[in-house]
């Protein structure tokens, strides 16, 4: 066996052990930079042994020094760890520094969120993703599917969905549902709403909520306008004697009067995106990012 193939398939840690028993010779000076034991290091040069078949260590005059051949080969065996060290760093760099990442990226936000959200969240990815190309759209029919084919990054939208084995989805707030009212609206009691135009939006997963809700306070308005999106109702609440049952992350005091619900009318916003990226530090990154433009209280 010629010296290039006795050390070219060395484990990277055993080639790390031979480089650092080169530059010092003493077994608890590099388990003490390996934060190893003196016997782990031990066990490694018995493998180096088997692997290059040399005793690595000889007696001589000096006491214990390092073979011939190990003094021949680390200086070549130091340049390719180095090599090796040196690119995985950059792997590692890559994936979690991402101001070089030119991909496109593509999320889905529901109907409000992407209202209320959508020019917060370019502002701060533009921050994090300088050179990359953003689509940022509206949670449609098809989006589960394309987020479990791969075709979009991330989605955020209310966590009631039924979603199969290949989409995750991650928690980024809690959020209370309270009654928005027209400035001119009087509420004493929650009966009252039935006297007033109820405006009721139409957008999935939140139509679940909002039976329940309705069924919880056990109302049935007969006086009621629908339309499809949060947005909508909160902007005829501004502008028309009405009421409407909305999440509390679409208020503003100088625009509706609010009324306090039952503190258990608490729901959650999630993220979803495909099962097998949920390690990924490039999800991780986008779904820490969308909870920091959303909830930026949530840590």
């Amino acid at each position: 066996m010629n010296l290039h193939n006795r050390y070219l398939d060395l484990p990277l840690e055993l080639m790390k052990t031979m480089v650092l028993l080169y530059h010092n010779p003493n077994l608890k000076k590099v388990g003490d930079i390996l934060k190893k034991s003196e016997s782990a290091v031990s066990r490694d040069i018995t493998k180096l042994r088997e692997r290059l078949n040399d005793p690595i260590f000889i007696r001589s005059a000096q006491g214990m020094e390092l073979t011939p051949l190990v003094q021949q080969l680390v200086p070549q065996i130091e340049q390719h760890y180095n090599q090796i060290a040196n690119i995985l760093k950059k792997t590692t760099t890559s994936r979690t520094d991402f101001s070089q990442y030119t991909h496109p990226i593509v999320i889905a936000l529901n109907s409000y969120i992407y209202q209320y959200a959508a020019a917060k969240l370019a502002v701060v990815l533009l921050q994090h993703f300088p050179q990359a190309t953003f689509h940022i759209q509206r949670w449609g029919k098809n989006t589960l599917d394309a987020i479990n084919a791969g075709e979009i990054d991330i989605g955020v939208h209310f966590s009631d969905f039924e979603t199969n084995k290949g989409i995750t989805q991650r928690h980024i707030s809690n959020y209370h549902v309270y009654l928005a009212c027209h400035p001119d609206i009087q509420i004493t009691k929650i009966e009252d709403v039935l006297d007033n135009l109820l405006i009721i939006s139409r957008l999935s997963s939140w139509n679940e909520h909002r039976y329940r809700l309705l069924e919880k306070l056990d109302l049935e308005p007969t006086k009621v306008a629908y339309v499809d999106s949060l947005s909508t109702a909160y902007d005829i609440v501004q502008r028309v004697p009405s009421v409407s049952f909305l999440p509390d992350f679409i208020y503003d005091s100088s625009k509706v009067k609010a009324i306090k619900l039952d503190d258990n009318n608490d729901y959650a916003l999630s993220s979803f995106f495909k099962q097998s990226h949920r390690q990924e530090p490039f999800t991780q990154h986008l779904h820490n990012l969308i909870q920091s433009v959303i909830s930026p209280n949530v840590q």
